[in-house]
């Protein structure tokens, strides 16, 4: 059963970052943290809730009874136990918050980000194992050294996603909406257009500008589709590169880093350019940028090889499943880990060909 708690997640909302402006989130998680865990922790002592599933059904649950935990890059401290830390390729916020202040090409408040980096510490601080994605948001950096004894490299935090077989018309670009609003000005959707591909989204209004045609993103591993428009969340790198065992050669455009966005996406942008899975919009020349990231995609199989040989599968969702019961058996100490992982040696590899 999944169960969603309404009430949890009003909580939740008050720390969350939604995609406005990063600065305003900031202040919004400063101002609020301790109150929040406070409130969360106060939902949890309430013990017996009535719930629903996904059918809407009522389920009655003590929410006391909670036997593990998943922090996904959690901004709540709540020191459950048993718990352990993912983060889909975010890495950790404090982490995040100190490279920050170091970049110069972030202009948020860098004393905003300092005082913030004490309380997200607390959220990472707890949990038994830290699972950080390979590749994921340090993966621009191969001299990073590892933070804490419990951190382990996994492989993406997903499945590889499942082929589709919907019959497109034309081949197309994909472009995933969440935080590259403006895209439209770099001219990647009228180059799109003379070059022959289609525009496909998810969105009514989006396709009904750019004479787009609506297909779902959870089937973007069509053969039809040959470019992915997105922000650099790395659900959104994964779910292209993987998209090479089925043998489906796809491109990844992105935009160029907003200067009021999460300083994570410079560092995600940096590190996808790095490892050659992506290419940044140049909206005086977009064609080249979709040629040149049609190009990259062809290194696609060679990067997942990487990742196979280094922990035996794509698949991190299965991976952190059979070390935490490795771990909890005690046929593991947690501290089995790739400091240097395998995006970092394909990386090496990549500048060593293209010198």
């Amino acid at each position: 059963e999944l169960l969603l708690d309404i009430e949890q997640g009003r909580i939740l909302e008050t720390v969350f970052y939604t995609g406005s402006d990063f600065e305003e989130a900031l202040r919004k998680f400063l101002a609020g943290s301790e109150q929040t865990n406070e409130a969360h922790r106060r939902r949890i002592e309430q013990g017996r809730v009535v719930l629903k599933n996904i059918k809407g059904e009522d389920v009655e649950i003590d929410l006391r009874d909670s036997a593990i935990e998943f922090g996904l890059n959690n901004r709540v401290a709540t020191n459950h136990p048993n718990a352990f830390y993912s983060n889909a390729g975010a890495g950790y916020f404090a982490e995040v918050l100190e490279r920050a202040t170091r970049m110069p090409e972030v202009s948020l408040d860098k004393e905003l980000m300092r005082r913030a980096i004490p309380l997200t510490e607390a959220t990472s601080a707890y949990q038994k194992l830290h699972f950080l994605t390979d590749p994921g948001v340090f993966s621009y950096d191969p001299a990073r050294e590892r933070r804490k004894s419990t951190e382990m490299f996994t492989p993406p935090h997903m499945h590889v996603p499942k082929p589709d077989s919907t019959p497109l018309p034309r081949d197309g670009v994909y472009v995933v909406l969440t935080g590259i609003q403006g895209l439209a000005d770099s001219g990647v959707y009228d180059v799109a257009a003379k070059m022959g591909l289609q525009v496909y989204s998810g969105d009514d209004a989006f396709n009904a500008k750019h004479n787009g045609i609506k297909h779902p993103p959870f089937k973007i591993a069509n053969p039809r589709i040959r470019v992915q428009v997105a922000r650099t969340g790395w659900s959104s790198v994964w779910g292209v590169h993987m998209l090479a065992e089925h043998g489906i050669t796809m491109g990844l455009l992105y935009p160029p880093y907003d200067s009021k966005d999460d300083p994570e996406i410079l560092m995600d942008n940096t590190g996808v350019a790095r490892l050659g899975l992506g290419v940044e919009i140049d909206a005086k020349n977009p064609q080249q940028s979709l040629e040149r990231s049609l190009e990259l995609a062809e290194n696609n199989r060679l990067f997942n090889d990487f990742l196979k040989r280094f922990y035996g599968t794509l698949d991190g969702i299965q991976y952190m499943a059979e070390s935490i019961v490795q771990f909890e058996n005690g046929k593991s100490d947690g501290t089995k880990v790739k400091v240097y992982p395998a995006s970092a040696h394909f990386a090496s590899l990549r500048e060593s060909l293209f010198a």
